[in-house]
């Protein structure tokens, strides 16, 4: 369609549209709007003579939409971008319609009036989302700012949160939601939405994404900041719990290092991790919103499996209350991480006590894989469902890790551990195994080297201080 090749056009040409694409769908959307006749037309704009012009009377047009019930929250003025639009350019200080005048230009106004959308639909609108936010993954691709795709993998974490439940009025929660794609695909008319956006810049494509989805003020509530060091507001005074708890963790997440948290109820019975590693700082949180019948889903980095120290202890605190319930293996190809692995990890405090162990299983290639994850071929889905319902145990695929088996392997929650018949055919496996037991070999060492250590301590000092500074002077031998 050429609505398609003007918006590549217009990403691959503009600058700015590559860092904030939500502008770009504010002008698509003004236009599908005047052609409805609930604006002024861009055929008027245009016969102002000069681009200052012109862009006040758009900027006029964003303030009244805004004020709009139909339309408020969706038409940020334009002019309130001139400093992000100049930090972009590196410009000086200057006029905001002067430096508006970079992004904004006759060109631009001239192609989207071509654009024909008096017969666009609410649906069209997803399209046109679609389109723009495909665009701006694809001139992103292998950077950390892209932002979550609904690949398949997320059919499939909506589908285990659902499972059973998929009619009923359900609360869905989640703390680290992007722009809103694991929320949009959890909703049906009856379900209320809830998410904690940590990034003010995404506010808006969240309400163009909910938008695109059908997807009305009244269905969700989004709240800004750090869910960590801003817990849930509830209008009580204890906390608010949910039926389904799910997010993707999978990009690494991180978190302030407050040691305040240390008294938080949410966080109080647990060590905290490291600053860098915030996957279970996060599960922390969820678990502390989740109904006693909830089900919490989230995906992680392969590496809060195996990871040592505080992380191990957290899982070994995790495992000792059997909360979690499964764990699914996530090739490196269908997530946003795309040299990275990761885990669909299951939590539920529901017969936590008559669970055996943890349910793993190994997807590998069974997910259908598509570079146009819009278009998701989703058919091998119920086999890798059917697994998990049915808890089957199928070698080199499945297993139940007994709680007993776990310990024994330090609470190292590595799948390949545990479906031994797996063998090992990819690089990306072997790194992964070869990674997990690397980081226990390290620990051994470090523990060997802080009980010499106390050791050489416990000796005279004089004889303490020498045979360090000896040490020291080998050290530097060698380097050089």
């Amino acid at each position: 369609m050429i609505y398609q090749l003007l918006i590549r056009k217009w990403m691959k040409e503009n600058k700015y549209f590559q860092k904030t694409p939500e502008l770009l769908l504010q002008f698509i959307l003004y236009k599908l709007i005047a052609d409805k006749g609930d604006a002024l037309s861009l055929e008027e704009v245009l016969t102002e003579e000069t681009i200052e012009a012109k862009l006040k009377r758009i900027d006029s047009e964003f303030k009244r939409l805004n004020n709009l019930p139909g339309y408020r929250g969706f038409f940020t003025p334009i002019t309130d971008r001139h400093q992000q639009i100049r930090l972009i350019f590196w410009d000086k200080p200057g006029d905001p319609l002067s430096v508006l005048q970079k992004v904004i230009t006759d060109d631009f106004l001239t192609e989207l009036n071509s654009l024909e959308l008096k017969r666009f639909s609410p649906n069209d609108w997803g399209r046109i989302y679609d389109s723009v936010i495909d665009m701006y993954n694809w001139l992103q691709r292998g950077k950390t700012n892209s932002f979550d795709n609904p690949s398949p993998f997320y059919h499939l974490m909506v589908r285990l949160a659902l499972f059973g439940r998929k009619d009923h009025e359900l609360s869905i929660y989640d703390p680290n939601m992007g722009v809103g794609n694991l929320l949009t695909k959890s909703f049906n008319q009856k379900n209320q939405l809830n998410g904690h956006n940590t990034e003010a810049y995404s506010d808006l494509l969240i309400q163009f994404n909910f938008l695109a989805h059908g997807i009305s003020g009244n269905n969700y509530q989004i709240q800004l900041g750090d869910p960590l060091m801003q817990d849930w507001h509830s209008k009580k005074d204890i906390p608010e719990k949910f039926d389904v708890v799910i997010s993707d963790l999978s990009n690494g997440e991180s978190w302030s290092g407050d040691k305040k948290l240390a008294e938080d109820y949410r966080f109080k019975d647990y060590p905290l991790p490291p600053k860098s590693m915030a996957e279970y700082m996060y599960i922390l949180h969820g678990l502390a919103h989740l109904k006693e019948d909830g089900i919490m889903v989230v995906c992680l980095p392969a590496g809060a499996l195996y990871r040592i120290g505080l992380e191990e202890q957290l899982r070994k605190r995790l495992v000792e209350q059997h909360l979690i319930e499964s764990i699914l293996a996530i090739p490196a190809k269908y997530t946003n991480q795309p040299r990275k692995s990761s885990v669909v990890m299951i939590l539920s405090k529901k017969r936590s006590k008559e669970r055996t162990g943890i349910y793993m299983l190994d997807i590998g290639d069974e997910l259908p894989y598509s570079h146009y994850s819009h278009f998701p071929r989703i058919h091998t889905l119920p086999k890798i469902f059917r697994s998990y319902i049915q808890q089957e145990s199928i070698p080199g695929w499945s297993t139940v890790a007994s709680w007993e088996a776990i310990a024994a392997n330090d609470y190292n929650l590595t799948i390949l551990k545990y479906v031994m018949d797996k063998k090992l055919q990819t690089d990306e496996e072997k790194i992964e195994y070869q990674m997990s037991a690397y980081a226990r070999a390290t620990l051994e060492v470090r523990e060997g080297e802080s009980s010499l250590h106390q050791l050489m301590q416990n000796l005279d000092e004089k004889k303490y201080r020498q045979m360090t500074h000896d040490k020291r002077l080998r050290i530097e031998k060698i380097k050089d």
